[in-house]
């Protein structure tokens, strides 16, 4: 089986996907409470409802959930309790085919947009899975890929992150290019995540470190360097933004979620693959929230779902960022 090129991908060694509580036990760390494992659900395998390579997850309004299995080439749906619904895709070039799809992102509507990136460019699809439309080509320049990696949708428009070419892209939700912008410290830029205030925070793979713009692409804060302390990283993957503003990266070789906040202040940090640990984490990639303060993980052959603490104010939580609101 063939999978894309510049494919940063470590296969994960289990075959579980982990739904996980955030029920307010353990010592709070930095304003963060240590989550609990609720339940466990897909499987390491190419059957359906098991992963490969489950590279991002994203969540529409009604509840679905969407893992992108960029070894499969596939996108697989499952309902919030992690019951295997249905799934599309196969390797190939056709419309509804995938080379190493990488990034999934949902609108309000229910849309599904994934990022395809050895075909460079971005697919849509209904909520049924039914495709729609695409756009992209190879390679640099305004509305072109070299290697689309992470998606996010808010405030009606669709931003993607380029891989090789570098970029930060922004587009309507029918594909037509409306922004884009670069930064001179990006090497390999492989996740976005919009705040409810616009601003755009990108994490980069090789550079190991996060980037933060205004709505505009003009560059407000960047931190993270190559390593295992805090606020340090090893080929982060996917990155999320909650309701209150609160950055969660994915650093995926270091095994673990680590939290700031949004000007890049360390705030805790969770995770391991550690097999005694409460969360035993193999290589996370992906995260979404929704309103009834759960948090979505993908980790590598897994999915994780967990709950807000106690501790932490319903009113504040409430609201929780989710790709699928704007």
């Amino acid at each position: 089986m063939m999978v894309s090129p510049r494919c940063h991908w470590r296969e994960g060694r289990y075959s579980l996907v982990t739904v996980a509580l955030l029920a307010g036990v353990g010592a709070a760390i930095a304003e963060c409470s240590l989550p609990q494992v609720v339940s466990i659900w897909g499987g390491y395998g190419s059957e359906p409802g098991q992963f490969l390579g489950a590279s991002d997850i994203a969540r529409d309004s009604a509840g679905g959930i969407y893992v992108v299995d960029v070894v499969l080439h596939r996108v697989q749906k499952f309902d919030e309790n992690g019951n295997f619904l249905f799934g599309w895709g196969s390797y190939g070039q056709a419309d509804g085919q995938f080379w190493g799809p990488t990034g999934v992102a949902v609108d309000h509507e229910g849309n599904v947009y994934v990022t395809d990136r050895g075909n460079m460019r971005v697919e849509k699809f209904d909520s049924s899975g039914r495709f729609l439309l695409k756009w992209g080509e190879c390679c640099s320049g305004p509305g072109r890929f070299d290697f689309p990696a992470g998606v996010t949708v808010a405030g009606g428009h669709v931003f993607v992150v380029d891989e090789d070419g570098r970029m930060v892209q922004k587009f309507d939700r029918e594909g037509n290019f409306v922004d884009g912008w670069s930064s001179p410290s990006f090497e390999t830029p492989a996740g976005v995540a919009v705040d409810d205030n616009g601003n755009v925070f990108v994490v980069d793979t090789y550079a190991e470190q996060v980037t933060k713009f205004d709505s505009s692409g003009v560059e407000l804060e960047r931190w993270g360097s190559l390593g295992q302390g805090d606020g340090q990283f090893i080929a982060p993957h996917g990155i999320g933004v909650d309701g209150d503003g609160n950055v969660y990266v994915m650093d995926r070789i270091n095994e673990r979620v680590q939290v700031f906040d949004n000007n890049g202040g360390f705030k805790c940090k969770w995770g391991s693959n550690d097999p005694e640990a409460e969360i035993r984490l193999v290589a996370p990639t992906g995260i979404e929230f929704d309103g009834r303060g759960r948090i979505y993980l993908s980790d590598s052959s897994r999915g994780m779902t967990l709950q807000v603490p106690t501790s932490l104010s319903p009113a504040s939580w409430g609201d929780v960022k989710k790709k699928y609101r704007e």
